[in-house]
């Protein structure tokens, strides 16, 4: 009898133990969220997806959206998590915050890593060079890329370090951390281009009068097509990411939404239809 009991005992706290675990799995993050009222937010500093203002403040694209959303879902504060871009899923994965707040491109592999929300921007690559590399025709651009021998810089971890790797042009890549790393190997000529999303490469030619920007020439990749972006979760958190959609798709059809993301640089042809999910690729 005293077997019995026993045994009955370890059964009701073994099932005790399952229904604490798929309790904690089942409420899928948002539930924790909402209890301590912060969203937890890591990025990676990409102007003008994301990077700090002269107060230190995280601003940006992704920053003025993930702002109204969160407001729209009623919690109270945002914890910004620094990270390099290419510890954006590893941290994710590891729980160290709640979603990945830079619009990342959708890809095959990343949809294998992480859930992605509805797309917020639809953009193609493009190209940061010195304006006297590419004097007196930007098309030279063509020429330079395909018949020269300069190095181009590429974003660790970034679509263009993709299907670049996969082109002709793949043993003239040079890895670099970060947008600025990239800049620095142009205007010191140690590159001649930088291959990264056209808002980037647009930023980045605006507050610097030697650079231009340029888009991806056709003929480098046959990889080259529009790409969406969009913030991702851990792949156990589909409520939250269902709640995230309902409230993204309210703040892209605010009437003056455009307007915030055009201060940023971003065209009505980028913002993505917040119910329409872009086909893959950053």
């Amino acid at each position: 009898m005293k077997a019995a009991c026993r045994n009955s005992l370890v059964f009701c706290l073994c099932m005790v133990v399952l229904w604490t675990i798929w309790t904690y799995s089942a409420d899928d993050g948002w539930d924790r969220i909402k209890a301590r009222d912060v969203l937890r937010v890591g990025y990676s500093v990409e102007a003008p997806y994301a990077y700090l203002d002269a107060q230190g403040h995280v601003v940006g694209q992704s920053p003025a959206i993930i702002e109204r959303v969160v407001r729209e879902l009623g919690i109270s504060r945002i914890e910004w998590v620094l990270v390099p871009f290419t510890e954006l899923i590893p941290s994710l994965l590891e729980r160290r915050y709640d979603m990945i707040g830079i619009s990342i491109f959708v890809t095959e592999l990343r949809q294998t890593q992480v859930v992605f929300a509805e797309p917020c921007v639809s953009v193609r690559s493009g190209l940061l060079v010195r304006k006297d590399t590419v004097a007196p025709a930007p098309q030279n651009v063509d020429r330079l890329l395909v018949e020269g021998h300069g190095r181009i810089a590429v974003l660790n971890g970034s679509e263009e370090h993709r299907f670049l790797t996969d082109s002709p042009l793949a043993n003239r890549l040079t890895i670099v951390p970060d947008v600025y790393a990239g800049r620095t190997a142009i205007l010191q000529r140690e590159a001649i281009a930088l291959a990264l999303s056209m808002p980037t490469v647009n930023w980045q030619a605006r507050s610097h009068a030697e650079l231009t920007a340029l888009p991806l020439p056709s003929g480098v990749t046959q990889a080259q097509h529009e790409v969406s972006g969009a913030f991702a979760f851990h792949p156990d958190d589909q409520v939250l990411k269902e709640h995230w959609n309902r409230a993204q798709a309210k703040v892209l059809a605010q009437d003056d939404f455009l307007g915030v993301l055009q201060s940023f640089g971003f065209s009505e042809a980028e913002q993505a239809d917040s119910d329409v999910a872009g086909e893959s690729a950053r």
